[in-house]
């Protein structure tokens, strides 16, 4: 089958509370914060960064994002995407994207807001969520998106 899709991409853009340019998930063309706020511009997304970065506190949340990022063939996951550039973890604000692999395309079914409160750190991030319904599922080539994570993935090499 074949999907209408976005293009997907890891490109070097300064966030709103960013003080330097940092690595970015873009969506045609404009960082996934942007991309969410023309969608919910009255909450609080702008700003948030890439979960992907290799720059938490906690090598244990870094791991789960890495196992949820890239969903393994017919199998549905809950990845995180964005989280707050202040705590850089999953304790703040959190966006995670339902989120799937079908063929030649990754595909995010929904991105919601993480509300899971009382679970186990980090396994339980995406047990309860509020989904941003307003914005509806984004596909993209299974290459492009392999493409964007192999840019995140070298910053950790360097470091």
């Amino acid at each position: 089958m074949k999907y209408t899709t976005s293009t997907i991409k890891a490109e070097m853009r300064k966030t709103i509370f960013a003080a330097h340019e940092h690595l970015a998930i873009t969506i045609n063309d404009e960082t996934l914060d942007v991309y969410i706020d023309e969608f919910y511009p009255e909450e609080e997304y702008l700003g948030l960064i890439p979960t992907i970065l290799p720059v938490f506190a906690d090598e244990d949340e870094y791991k789960m994002v890495l196992d949820r990022i890239l969903p393994k063939e017919g199998k549905t996951t809950l990845a995180p995407v964005l989280m707050c550039p202040e705590d850089l973890d999953l304790s703040c604000t959190t966006i995670v994207a339902q989120a799937k692999t079908q063929g030649d395309y990754v595909i995010w079914e929904k991105l919601g807001l993480d509300i899971s409160e009382g679970v186990s750190f980090p396994e339980g991030i995406g047990t309860k969520v509020k989904w941003l319904g307003q914005i509806k599922p984004i596909y993209f080539k299974k290459s492009e998106y392999m493409e964007c994570l192999a840019e995140f993935r070298k910053l950790e090499a360097n470091q």
